[in-house]
């Protein structure tokens, strides 16, 4: 019961399968079906599993120690996380994330932070595929606190640069400048190549013509085509810059 109340109010009944330990058999491991603390409703939820209240839901969470209720989401989300595509298209790789960033506090390794690092920037992508740029610009902000500081550009370039690329574009779009501009800033600062900065750059462009600080932007975007190795740079030119500024503007009004 405890777990079903860590995993909300409605409860796949495929994924409660891969949480718990022991055969999945509804009629014999879960005597709370029959005592009515959940039930299935095939009709409107098919393959969910419902508490009746949200009376009852709170109640059964309330019965976890405060101090084992990390632990539990923890232990949840690694489960889940064990089936996962390596590509993280799954539709519940929202649900892994919440669940082990509220266990976050016993992530003991290096590994464990980066592994849900990157399962931040997945979810993200995926959120952010549906337009969702608010859910996404949350997820790449959290990806960035499992980083370290110090080093994650030196451990961990690739990570790096996609959380913080992603983060500047999901930021721009929510019209979150001061983020958008962080997240930019980052990658200037450490990014190894023109290559790597080239999504930024487009970003900040944007971000400026957004902004109608139309010659800032322009003049951004003349400086950096002319430096040498600029040939990765896109959206820069002087035809797709226009373009991109007055799509901006229609977008963000």
């Amino acid at each position: 019961l405890q777990t079903c109340a860590c995993m909300g109010t409605e409860i796949d009944a495929v994924l409660l399968a891969e949480v718990m330990t022991d055969t999945f058999v509804p009629d014999t491991a879960f005597p709370i079906l029959r005592a009515g603390l959940l039930y299935q409703d095939p009709h409107r939820r098919p393959g969910k599993y419902l508490f009746p209240h949200t009376l009852v839901h709170q109640a059964a969470y309330s019965l976890i120690p405060e101090s084992q209720k990390s632990l539990f989401h923890l232990r949840i989300g690694k489960q889940l996380a064990l089936n996962m595509s390596p590509d993280g298209s799954d539709d519940h790789i929202f649900l892994v994330v919440n669940q082990m960033n509220r266990g976050m506090a016993h992530l003991r390794t290096k590994k464990e932070r980066d592994d849900l690092a990157d399962l931040c920037l997945k979810a993200g992508k995926k959120a952010a595929s549906f337009s969702d740029h608010n859910k996404a610009s949350t997820l790449f902000i959290l990806g960035t606190t499992l980083l370290h500081p110090s080093s994650c550009w030196k451990t961990n370039y690739e990570l790096s640069l996609q959380l913080y690329t992603s983060l500047a574009n999901a930021a721009f779009l929510i019209r979150d400048f001061e983020m958008a501009d962080f997240a930019i800033q980052e990658v200037l600062k450490h990014a190894l190549s023109m290559e790597d900065k080239a999504q930024v750059y487009a970003t900040q462009v944007n971000a400026l013509g957004s902004q109608f600080k139309l010659k800032e932007a322009t003049d951004l975007a003349m400086r950096v085509l002319k430096v040498k190795d600029a040939k990765m740079v896109h959206n820069l030119t002087s035809t797709s810059l226009a373009h991109a500024l007055t799509k901006t503007k229609k977008l963000l009004k």
